[in-house]
């Protein structure tokens, strides 16, 4: 090609969607995967945009090494321990999308070692499958440091996504907060030991918040905002949030990630959501899809009217884990 020579460390088979369509200014790139699926994921997002005279896709033998969510709550934080559904799921992850026939690409393996230009990291990862985006924002910036700490990418090298926007908003869903609600005598019976079981006040958990009775009852506000690559001391994004209540009652927080991937030649910016899927009005509406939310379930229903209400919330990136409360 005319253009520099790249190189680029790949996670979960997004780098191939992203590098099929990059600009003139790369003539040659050649992408590492970490694993062989995900290689050939890849590898067939180039294949099918015309763009494998330009892009090759490796395997990068050491890259799957990485630990990936054991500092992390992953499953903790999923709501699968306590019954919620995870109806839909399976959707999210496209090296998930069922067997393939086609003879795969053949894999040249790459020794762990090489200092590549750039990283693509997908935040969809099949791993933290019932999952916020919360924590795989974290997951995200653990590789990162993880290829950091090895030697393969320099600590000023670009990212993609390049930017994580948090965003919030107050939900009224009355049977879905009795449902984890603490519990006291019933029938007679004291049956509080099992609240030991529930999670602390403030702490939030991930769930699929479409498949639940619920009304949005403010629009949604940004929290945070960070640039990716996080500095490599950042352990905890917080924040506080106006929101603009409407009529009803709040009985969650519900957070979400928006992750940037840039500008798109010709597409303008490219996000993945994470949160709702259309808005009636300025109140988001949350539809199917494979991505979970942060809720955040209030110690008590609070009634609302036309009014301000601020919020503030916080993500741990080491752990994953959302808090956040009513002031």
């Amino acid at each position: 090609g005319d253009g520099p020579l790249w190189s680029i460390l790949a996670s979960e088979g997004l780098a191939g969607e992203r590098l099929a369509g990059a600009g003139a200014g790369v003539g040659k790139c050649v992408c590492a995967e970490g694993s062989a699926p995900m290689r050939t994921l890849s590898a067939r997002f180039v294949a099918s945009s015309g763009a494998s005279c330009r892009v090759e896709v490796k395997l990068l033998a050491g890259l799957a090494e990485a630990p990936l969510g054991q500092e992390a709550g992953g499953g903790e934080t999923s709501d699968s321990g306590d019954g919620e559904s995870d109806r839909g799921e399976g959707g999210g992850e496209g090296g998930d999308a069922g067997p393939d026939t086609s003879p795969p690409p053949s894999v040249a393996p790459l020794a762990v070692g090489p200092r590549f230009d750039a990283v693509v990291i997908a935040p969809s990862f099949a791993t933290l499958k019932r999952c916020w985006g919360g924590e795989q924002l974290g997951e995200c910036v653990r590789r990162r440091r993880w290829a950091e700490a090895h030697g393969m990418v320099a600590l000023g090298a670009p990212m993609l996504p390049c930017r994580a926007v948090l965003r919030a908003c107050l939900v009224e869903c009355c049977a879905l907060w009795m449902r984890h609600a603490p519990v006291g005598d019933v029938a007679g019976l004291d049956v509080r030991r099992f609240n030991k079981l529930c999670r602390p006040t403030g702490e939030g958990r991930s769930l699929p918040l479409w498949q639940y009775s619920h009304a949005a009852r403010s629009p949604a506000a940004t929290w945070c905002e960070t640039a990716l690559p996080a500095a490599s001391d950042a352990a905890l994004l917080q924040g506080r949030v106006r929101l603009t209540a409407r009529a009803g009652t709040a009985h969650a927080l519900i957070a979400w990630v928006d992750f940037d991937f840039g500008d798109a030649p010709g597409a303008g910016a490219a996000l993945i959501r994470t949160g709702p899927t259309a808005e009636s009005g300025d109140v988001p509406r949350f539809g199917p899809t494979p991505s979970w939310q942060g809720a955040v379930f209030l110690p008590t229903p609070r009634a609302l009217g036309e009014e301000v209400v601020v919020a503030s919330l916080s993500l741990d990136l080491l752990r994953g884990e959302l808090r956040g409360e009513l002031l």
